[in-house]
């Protein structure tokens, strides 16, 4: 039989017993409960998963932060990547008024996005607006964890 050892009301270990008369602080585990859960004498109670601290959770949003501006955006109904050569192509678009054509890579199947002359600057201004919007959002997020509030850190980044 499959036995719940109990140290200190918390079912630290579960092992399989012939009997639980085999050692002290053993409860049946067929009563329910898992290992991190308490013991009151009568009921198991589900422990939930501690917390993260602020540091850890500041350091989940500089994560998805650093993820977002990584990824890819939304342009002109395309999905734009913002890989590193992504990057560089549309840094280079922002910064080359001279030039007529720019490739860009576009997520999935190979497919490639042709900045022309008059969507140049409007991408290179939509990347950078897009990851400064996301560093904002971040910002937005770490001052909501130290002023003491539990932000969904997952929800409301841009697109």
């Amino acid at each position: 039989m499959k036995a719940h050892e109990i140290e200190n009301g918390v079912v630290v270990n579960t092992i399989e017993v012939k009997s639980l008369d085999w050692k002290s602080g053993l409860v049946d585990a067929s009563l329910g409960g898992k290992v991190g859960d308490s013991w009151d004498g009568e009921e198991f109670t589900d422990t939930p998963a501690a917390a993260l601290t602020l540091e850890e959770s500041i350091s989940e949003v500089i994560m998805l932060m650093q993820e977002k501006q990584n990824s890819s955006f939304l342009f002109g109904g395309k999905t734009i990547s913002l890989n590193a050569d992504s990057k560089a192509k549309i840094n280079r678009i922002g910064m080359d008024p001279t030039a007529q054509r720019k490739v860009v890579p576009i997520l999935g199947a190979g497919e490639t996005f042709v900045a022309d002359s008059s969507s140049q600057a409007a991408l290179s201004n939509a990347a950078s607006a897009y990851i400064q919007a996301v560093e904002d959002h971040a910002y937005d997020l770490i001052e909501d964890l130290k002023a003491g509030n539990s932000p969904d850190i997952e929800a409301n980044w841009p697109r």
